[in-house]
């Protein structure tokens, strides 16, 4: 509710804006609590999102992230896995995901498996006559698959795709 992000265009250069717009009084708050905790400028609601460990100044936001392969594999964890699959080799056993259950912590993203299609998914695939999804009735799941294709389109490079070259030798 206070939270944004938006592309800015500056000659040749692609700059990713976070802003804070709180909408009421107690994000406003929070996010007074979160510019003290990040450095950031107490006066300005705009911070330029940049990837590293620090920011060069109190107007960026500084960004050590996974890479979006990390992060597909990490969620990987959180997926169902037929037993059948765990039998005949195809995967192996989480770790994580066990642990996160015997500790009760709530898991990053649920995916459901089963052979019989879902009655109410959110998003679904069949694969390898299983099918996976996200139930519509979990909102955490689903803002995470959400936040994690917008991360996929601000991966994506602006410019136009080339087609591969193919020399052929005429002689």
């Amino acid at each position: 509710g206070g939270v944004g992000v938006r592309i800015e265009r500056e000659d040749k250069d692609v700059h990713t804006i976070m802003f804070f717009e709180p909408e009421d009084e107690d994000i406003q708050q929070e996010v007074v609590k979160l510019k003290k905790l990040l450095n950031l400028n107490s006066e300005s609601n705009d911070f330029k999102l940049v990837y590293g460990r620090l920011p060069q100044s109190s107007n960026e936001l500084a960004i050590l992230s996974r890479s979006l392969m990390e992060i597909l594999l990490e969620m990987g964890t959180y997926i169902e896995v037929p037993q059948k699959d765990l039998d005949e080799g195809r995967v192996l056993p989480v770790l994580s995901a066990t642990i996160e259950r015997e500790l009760e912590i709530l898991p990053m993203i649920q995916i459901h498996s089963s052979s019989e299609k879902p009655d109410d998914a959110y998003l679904s695939v069949l694969y390898r006559n299983n099918w996976f999804w996200i139930d519509d009735r979990d909102p955490r799941s689903k803002s995470r698959l959400t936040f994690l294709l917008v991360l996929f389109s601000l991966a994506e490079t602006s410019g136009p795709s080339q087609a591969p070259i193919l020399t052929i030798p005429a002689g």
